[in-house]
């Protein structure tokens, strides 16, 4: 993927990527390969990490506004041992299509826990999202900046998320595809009771998509999830059945 400099991204909503200009500039493929080469492969697991299994429903309203600019609106419970809410994700986004292969969102995400105790977070974030389809596959890579502000956690966290995906039709179809994607999570600075800096966690998931209609897409499959937790005994590892629903309205 090229693009050919910063003024790609001059346009009515110029304000969407200003955190994210650096990463346009050295190229998306370039951080998130990077990010791939020193984080991509699971941390050993020396101290047998605390399992958990989980399931998590996600539905996402797209609502385009113009030809370059829509908006989303994510919904996302997760439970733990498949029946307590653990965690609630609202994400509402507006993004911006530079061209075909390049896009830019701006975003807020209201995300709390519930478990051992209610504990709220709100983020900011902003993402760089770039296709690329070589033959029958198709490449995305996404940047993700968030600024976190956690409940009695101090100060604001930064962290910074990047994400490489792939997926195949299955067989000669039009509509089902095979996915899979790895996304790597690195703390950006230390908290006083909160994140702290370095490796946070990393997501492998492989799963079936299929577009039911122009409006309706579902994907469903397994991801391992593994949280480095430094102020905790043991880290966590989670095992995840994951469905989502994607409505363009």
């Amino acid at each position: 993927m090229k693009t050919s400099n910063s003024s790609a991204f001059r346009g009515p909503l110029p304000w969407l990527c200003w955190p994210l200009l650096w990463i346009q500039r050295l190229g998306a493929g370039v951080v998130l390969g990077g990010l791939a080469l020193c984080f991509g492969a699971l941390p050993a697991i020396a101290e047998h990490p605390k399992e958990n299994l989980q399931n998590w429903e996600i539905v996402t309203f797209h609502k385009p506004i113009t030809d370059r600019v829509d908006a989303a609106m994510e919904f996302q419970p997760r439970q733990s041992h498949v029946s307590d809410v653990d965690v609630l994700l609202l994400r509402p986004s507006i993004g911006y299509k530079v061209n075909d292969y390049l896009s830019v969102r701006q975003g807020y995400a209201w995300t709390p826990s519930f478990t051992p105790g209610f504990r709220s977070e709100h983020r900011i974030f902003q993402d760089i999202i770039g296709k690329e389809p070589l033959g029958k596959w198709t490449f995305t890579e996404r940047a993700r900046l968030e600024e976190r502000f956690i409940e009695n956690a101090g100060d604001p966290a930064l962290r910074l998320r990047g994400l490489l995906q792939a997926s195949h039709p299955i067989g000669h179809s039009e509509t089902w595809h095979w996915v899979v994607f790895d996304e790597v999570w690195m703390n950006l600075n230390n908290t006083h009771a909160g994140p702290q800096q370095g490796f946070d966690q990393n997501w492998a998931f492989a799963g079936i998509r299929h577009k039911i209609n122009s409006h309706l897409t579902a994907q469903g499959g397994y991801q391992l999830n593994y949280i480095n937790q430094p102020r905790a005994a043991r880290n966590q590892l989670n095992h995840v059945l994951v469905l989502s629903l994607d409505v363009n309205l």
